[in-house]
């Protein structure tokens, strides 16, 4: 039996990294103090080396596969695609096979789903091709492709299209990617969409100006966050809503007009975060939600224009915090709801703060 567990012993330091002197000196201990006692050590060495090897083996899978694209199990969803930070050059088969690090990738035909977030900050990567297969992607797959310059797609693919390198889904009612290196400094949005997706633009920062169509229904959630060189932003009446953080932190928006007729329902929160450039804001007589912090950190916020016919009814927290330029406004009659902090860090009144509904200040400093 004995026998049998030594040589167990060296099958697996044959496949596991364990020292051959320990083997000896485990043999050598054997003779010394009996059979009886061997078995028993040899018994928990065996299982010590079997959990080791198992460990082992696992570990080094997780480490090839830093290396290379994951798909899911039946390879229909693309999973993840590692960053120049997941490549390590002292792991197995680096450079990788699939690829990697080129600055163009195809996406395998017959994956159907393109996971959130799988070419999240992979910097370098310019193109990519999508097949006829891709049936779904999901809101921030390309986040953080700072260099991504094109998306092309298989002509034969029934739910997407690209033109120009911008990907739209197949009747072009939905903008969902515009590749955020693509070197313009100006878009013109077709007359056919609607809606412009989660993170379409987000982090475009060559676009100056963006031209948005009489069509446009929906501003999607970070839609044009961090456009750090956008100036101008024109929203059309048709808009019926701004998504959150929508333009959040576009450092050198001077100026949003939004029409006297449009049908603007909510203002997402934090939409308009950062914006310190701009200056003005009217608020037209549809919005009834002025989300949390959406004005916050506007520091040349000198303006805010409410109409007298407002139907506006909720204003969320430190929805004007930090306006360091804005003297507290009226609040209309029709709002029911007024979060915390709405007006903190404004510029102060020359008389005091007037207290606005249930006794709090309209400005804090």
């Amino acid at each position: 039996m004995e026998q049998n567990l030594i040589e167990e012993i060296l099958r697996l330091r044959v496949q596991i990294p364990f020292r051959v002197s320990h083997i000896f000196f485990i043999i050598l201990y054997i003779m010394k103090n009996g059979a009886a006692f061997g078995v028993g050590l040899l018994s928990g060495v065996v299982l010590v080396l079997v959990v080791e090897k198992l460990t082992y083996n696992k570990d080094k899978e997780k480490m090839n596969g830093r290396n290379k694209v994951v798909f899911s199990d039946d390879q229909t969803t693309l999973v993840s695609y590692p960053s120049y930070n997941d490549i390590d050059p002292e792991i197995p088969d680096y450079p990788p096979d699939d690829g990697l690090p080129d600055s163009t990738y195809t996406i395998p035909d017959g994956v159907t789903n393109i996971n959130k977030q799988t070419f999240s900050k992979y910097t370098s990567l310019k193109t990519i091709n999508i097949p006829s297969s891709v049936t779904s992607i999901d809101d921030g797959a390309f986040s953080g492709c700072s260099s991504l310059t094109s998306i092309t797609v298989d002509k034969n693919n029934n739910n997407y299209i690209s033109v120009n390198g911008v990907l739209f889904n197949k009747d072009k009612t939905l903008l969902l990617l515009y590749p955020c290196a693509k070197n313009d400094t100006s878009y013109e949005i077709s007359d056919s969409v609607t809606s412009i997706g989660n993170l379409a633009f987000n982090g475009c920062t060559l676009l100056k100006t963006i031209t948005i169509p009489a069509t446009l229904k929906r501003i999607g959630d970070y839609a044009f966050g961090n456009c750090s060189s956008l100036k101008t932003i024109n929203i059309p009446s048709s808009v019926t809503s701004i998504g959150d953080y929508a333009f959040f932190d576009c450092t050198l928006l001077e100026t949003v007009t939004i029409s006297t007729d449009s049908q603007l329902t909510t203002i997402g929160n934090a939409a308009f975060y950062a914006c310190k450039s701009l200056t003005t804001i009217t608020i037209p007589s549809a919005v009834t939600t002025i989300g949390y912090s959406a004005f916050s950190q506007c520091s040349s916020l000198e303006t805010v224009t409410i109409s007298t016919d407002s139907q506006l009814t909720s204003i969320g927290s430190s929805a004007f915090s930090g306006c360091s330029s804005l003297v507290p406004f009226p609040i209309p009659p029709s709002v029911t709801t007024v979060g915390d902090d709405i007006f903190k860090g404004c510029k102060s009144p020359s008389k005091g703060g007037k207290r606005g509904k249930g006794g709090k200040k309209k400005c804090e400093t």
